[in-house]
């Protein structure tokens, strides 16, 4: 049969893959084109940043001098008039020159010589400031001839020079580097252009291989269609096999299920029935027990105690198996509180704590989501082993629990004590006893129906852990056994918490 994963077939993936080639030109070739088109808009941006710093130069060094010149003629006009109007702060210009010579040196900050220049201007320019307060200051003090004698010698006016001159150095040099950046960038896009025809050819060149191809490519999946239509009906044929396949697995699940059933009902109406002879024999070996006591005594005696014991374990026996076929039903998890479980199993057992001369000791326990015959079945099996597998001449002693597992909550103050452990999503149960323990040999055997803990456990069947590991992982959990001969074992399980229940 000729299945879709043929290798032999020709996709329209492979196809293309075949005729790559032209593809990967004309990519490259629009890759190169892209490229060249942001190199143009790069150059023409840093062409308008460079022009936009050489016009912000232009603009701050023709106010420095028009501040400065200004500066000169409202001396002038004050040496001559004595009229305070004409005179503004020299301070004042001072500082404002100051300030744009400042900016100047921001927008020149990579060009040596002209920091250089804006340098020698900053010093002149306070020069020339500093002899236009002193002329001011001997006018003011009534020592005007020392005024005019300082402006008569010409100092201020070499100042002018000086500064005139430094300005027009500063102008040329910005308006030279503009122009020579400006080459470069002429240049460079020549070349840019160049490489950008040359791309657009071949990509044209490129396309058109592209489109010579594609009429081939475009015969051959005609061909390859009519062969893919064959091998879907083919596939199709055996889906639909598998479906028939499927649908009769289907059934035969539903008549195993059937069976399953109608073997659990039988189990549990058998169980059911078994108990009623089982407690008629007791009940007759007691009645004996109390009618003829002369039996009770030497051999007798021992027999009728054998018959009880047996009676009892079968009747024990019995009873778990009814549980176990009861627990079959789809009972759903539910919140529990575990307190009020314990109680009721405390009270279930009471006889035999009292026979046993034990102790159970309950710490505050939490609601848990779970579904809650299962959970009954489980404790109650553990204490009630606790209570009877107990050291010869030691009385049992039951410690039962729970502890938080993964909460965020571990880390905080507190938490171990279980006062704040209202939010833990999980919880680890236990049940611990000082009874007798397991040997390690007996650990991995512990589920097997028959196997008992203890070959002493002269009253035991061998069902109780077995079930109680059974139901453990039927609720997705897992029984962890430790346990120490001679010292007691600690049995636990986990199960889900229920959101904002504390420990009772």
């Amino acid at each position: 049969m000729l299945l879709l994963t043929d290798t032999s077939l020709l996709t329209p993936a492979k196809i293309f893959r075949d005729n790559l080639s032209p593809l990967r030109i004309a990519i490259a070739s629009a890759a190169m084109i892209l490229l060249a088109v942001l190199v143009v808009f790069y150059f023409q941006g840093r062409q308008a940043d460079l022009a936009w710093n050489t016009i912000g130069v232009l603009r701050e060094l023709s106010e420095v001098h028009y501040d400065i010149q200004a500066e000169e003629s409202a001396q002038r006009g004050y040496l001559l008039t004595e009229n305070e109007r004409y005179l503004g702060t020299p301070t004042e210009a001072l500082d404002d020159a100051t300030a744009l010579l400042a900016k100047l040196e921001a927008h020149v900050d990579q060009n040596t010589g002209q920091r250089e220049r804006l340098a020698l201007l900053g010093s002149i320019t306070s020069a020339k400031l500093t002899e236009l307060r002193t002329t001011i200051d001997l006018v003011r003090s009534g020592r005007k001839t020392e005024a005019m004698a300082v402006l008569n010698s010409d100092a201020g006016q070499l100042y002018m020079e000086e500064i005139d001159s430094l300005v027009l150095a500063i102008r040329a040099e910005e308006e030279r580097l503009l122009d020579r950046r400006t080459g470069v960038r002429d240049t460079a896009l020549v070349w840019v252009y160049i490489l950008l025809g040359l791309a657009i050819a071949v990509l044209c060149y490129s396309l058109f291989k592209i489109y010579r191809q594609l009429s081939n490519v475009i015969g051959t999946l005609a061909v390859e269609r009519e062969r893919y239509r064959e091998i879907a009906t083919e596939r199709q044929t055996e889906i639909e096999r598998r479906e028939r396949l499927e649908q009769y697995n289907d059934i035969l699940i539903h008549h195993l299920e059937e069976r399953n059933q109608a073997l659990d009902r039988y189990a549990y109406t058998t169980s059911h029935d078994l108990l009623q002879p089982l407690r008629t024999i007791n009940g007759m070996i007691d009645a004996l027990a109390e009618d003829f006591p002369e039996l009770v005594e030497g051999e007798p005696g021992s027999y009728l105690e054998m018959v009880s014991s047996s009676a009892v374990r079968m009747q024990t026996m019995v009873s778990t198996l009814l549980e176990r076929s009861r627990d079959q039903s789809g009972e759903k998890a539910i919140p529990l509180d575990l307190n009020s479980l314990i109680g009721d199993i405390e009270k279930d057992l009471s006889q035999l704590v009292d026979e046993q001369s034990a102790t159970i000791s309950v710490a505050p326990l939490p609601f848990v989501q779970v579904q809650p015959t299962k959970v009954h079945t489980i404790f109650q099996n553990l204490i009630s082993n606790a209570v009877k597998y107990g050291v010869s001449g030691r009385a049992p002693l039951v410690s039962i629990g729970a502890e938080p597992v993964g909460s965020p909550l571990d880390a905080e103050e507190g938490a171990s004590t279980g006062e704040k452990l209202g939010t833990v999503s999980r919880w680890r149960l236990y049940v611990e006893d000082n009874g007798r323990g397991i040997a390690p040999d007996k650990l991995d055997r512990i589920s097997n129906y028959g196997e008992r803990g203890d070959s002493d456990d002269g009253d035991g069947h061998g069902i109780g852990l077995a079930s109680v590991v059974e139901t453990v992982e039927s609720i997705g959990s897992r029984l962890v056994i430790e346990s120490v001969v001679g010292e007691g074992s600690r049995f636990s399980f986990e199960v889900m918490g229920v959101d904002g229940a504390r420990p009772g």
